[in-house]
């Protein structure tokens, strides 16, 4: 009996080994013996998981699970009678040695299809238009337009050269709403070219991010205060000076329901589906507890039996 036996340890270190990306804080914890002193500590989410999919039935009716346990088997056997052995005849014996409950491999698969089926029943009723609508009320801050501003930059190396050129500068008219362009003179080249900057002189439509990006907070934070139809500068950025001519400024609005759809929609039934799933761990965690103190008061043994 010890080569099967040193086989079979073999087989599970060579699997923990393989195992190695699973995450240790979703490690299983097994429960603690009774009499002890962390004999009700809580279970963790995905052992309560776990335990309830053995007590459905899933490690004898999951086809990934057995293809994976069958393997395991012909693996730990060595021998050409295991290769002639039917999948049932090894998952079986697998399953009676305990493999499905210490392969990490199946736990996982088990614990997930659990999740995604709590889920999927709490995601079958599809949401009106009033909850949604009301979820995205809930969350505006979520789908929110940021605000934005169109805007010319002129750029110098120094202070010093940047308040210099600004007297000279010609006013701009307004950028018109509707072609989103800089104005005509703008574009011709009327305005002096400062220093060379590889990015772009005119911004249309500009978030506070957007411009954070580009040129750094200080430029953003200035170019968002700064007046409209004026140069305001030197503003600071990254490189060095700016003349700023605000064009536009758009408030910050929240998105229309009908197109946010889409995203609103899936955040709610994943809510839906996240409530659902921690209602499901209340009941099994009060189910195991209750369970536990049974054991204990009548010197049981801890943990949920294997089905059979």
């Amino acid at each position: 009996m010890r080569r099967p036996l040193l086989r079979f340890a073999l087989l599970g270190a060579l699997l923990f080994a393989a195992d190695f990306g699973w995450s240790a804080r979703r490690a299983p914890v097994e429960a603690p013996a009774p009499g002890t002193a962390g004999a009700r500590a809580e279970l963790p989410d995905d052992e309560l998981l776990f335990r309830e999919a053995l007590a459905r039935g899933w490690h004898r009716s999951d086809a990934i699970v057995q293809r994976r346990l069958a393997r395991n088997m012909r693996f730990a056997l060595e021998s050409r009678g295991a290769a002639r052995r039917g999948d049932a005849a090894l998952v079986r014996e697998a399953i009676a040695l305990g493999m499905h409950r210490s392969d990490r491999v199946v736990r996982r698969r088990l614990v997930q299809k659990l999740r995604l089926q709590i889920h999927a029943g709490a995601r079958a009723q599809e949401p009106s238009e009033a909850e949604l609508a009301a979820y995205l009320a809930r969350h505006a801050a979520r789908w929110t337009e940021p605000a934005r501003r169109s805007l010319t930059q002129l750029y110098f190396r120094t202070r010093r050269d940047a308040e210099a050129a600004r007297p000279a500068l010609p006013a701009l008219s307004a950028l018109s709403a509707a072609s989103g362009s800089p104005a005509p003179e703008a574009k011709a080249g009327a305005l002096p070219v400062g220093d060379a900057l590889p990015l772009p002189r005119h911004l249309a439509g500009r978030s506070r991010a957007e411009l954070e990006r580009l040129f750094g907070p200080g430029f953003a934070s200035a170019a968002f205060r700064a007046p409209d139809a004026v140069w305001s500068g030197p503003i600071a950025s990254s490189y060095g000076y700016h003349l700023v001519w605000i064009h536009q400024r758009r408030a910050a609005v929240l998105s229309k329901l009908s197109v946010v759809r889409p995203e609103v929609r899936e955040a709610l039934l994943y809510e839906r589906g996240e409530a659902a799933l921690r209602s499901e761990l209340a009941t099994l965690r009060a189910r195991a507890q209750g369970c536990t103190g049974t054991q204990n008061g009548a010197g049981g043994a801890s943990g949920a039996p294997d089905s059979r």
